[in-house]
């Protein structure tokens, strides 16, 4: 082998080595950005979630319903005035 294809045979190794860690190194990025995304995303929706709730007056510390028949509801007979 000659000396001139010996060089050209190490910089198509060395380029290819390149590209794969190229490659390597976006797909690693576009996991972290997915990853990221999904966090997002997440957040997102907790944040309407408790909009919702804000909403609807059930984050409301004053709020001590506890969802029963009797838990603050005012029943037959009695006034809350």
């Amino acid at each position: 082998m000659r000396r001139e294809e010996s060089t050209e045979q190490g910089q198509a190794t060395n380029l290819i080595q390149e590209t794969g860690a190229q490659v390597k190194n976006m797909a690693q990025g576009a996991a972290q950005g997915a990853v990221n995304v999904a966090h997002g995303a997440a957040q997102m929706a907790q944040s309407t979630a408790e909009a919702v709730k804000n909403t609807l007056g059930m984050n409301h510390p004053s709020n001590t319903n506890t969802g029963t028949a009797s838990g603050g509801n005012i029943t037959e007979g009695e006034s809350k005035i």
